[in-house]
């Protein structure tokens, strides 16, 4: 609950007890990014200046971002509170509603589609 409290921003008083996960600055104002893999497996991810969380078909994935740039030492079973935290911010922005297009939107033409495509971007 700290944790949360803290991600909205509510000063913690006396009566609440644990720990906020996340110091203050950890990123203000903003909300993790989600990136989602354009092929199968299904594999998420939730990033924050600070960390990268990754569930995909292995166990959960989480890195510090800081002292480990090229995500190389995975720290989940380190960090659980942490990686279940994180796990639960990808599931509330995943269940968020999407944007609905905006009027003025772009039309792609068929090459374009296409080269997003062959990019991996588009199925």
């Amino acid at each position: 609950m700290p944790t949360l409290l803290g991600l909205a921003g509510v000063p913690l008083t006396d009566h609440v007890s644990g720990v906020d996960l996340f110091p203050p600055d950890s990123f203000p104002n903003q909300r993790g990014i989600v990136a989602r893999a354009a092929h199968a497996p299904r594999i998420l991810a939730y990033r924050t200046p600070s960390w990268t969380l990754i569930d995909g078909p292995n166990p959960l994935e989480l890195y510090d971002t800081r002292t480990d740039p090229f995500q190389r030492n995975n720290i989940s079973f380190e960090h659980f509170e942490r990686t279940a935290c994180l796990r639960s911010l990808l599931e509330l922005e995943l269940s968020r509603p999407h944007s609905t297009p905006h009027p003025n939107r772009a039309i792609l033409t068929r090459k374009e589609i296409d080269t997003l495509r062959g990019l991996g971007y588009v199925r």
